[in-house]
């Protein structure tokens, strides 16, 4: 079995679209290891309300409301910004940028 480098991301964001990018990189996972030759691990996810987010994903471990846990670990090289809105959004990618951290974002403000 082929080995593959593994990149662990943030998600920043757990609502629909949040939902739905956490969803595609689970059901894809394999299928994505073999077109880019890089597993995805979602290491973690900011939310606001960690008891309400809880029912969304079966890993409820990787859940978590403090900004500091994800832009202080040196684990996670990317985050994907998904939270929509436009000062929080802006604060994190900045803080994320100059932590050397790799940001996708899905906001169009």
């Amino acid at each position: 079995m082929k080995e593959y480098k593994e990149i662990q991301v943030a998600l920043l964001g757990l609502g629909t679209v949040g939902l739905g990018v956490y969803k595609v990189l689970q059901m894809q996972k394999e299928e994505m290891q073999h077109k880019i030759g890089t597993e995805i691990k979602v290491k973690k996810i900011l939310v606001r309300n960690v008891e309400k987010a809880g029912g969304k994903n079966e890993d409820g471990s990787v859940l978590t409301d403090r900004w500091q846990e994800i832009v202080n670990d040196d684990g996670i090289q990317m985050g994907i910004e998904v939270m929509g809105g436009m000062e929080r959004a802006r604060t994190y990618i900045m803080e994320a940028v100059q932590a050397g951290k790799q940001v996708v974002t899905a906001d169009k403000d």
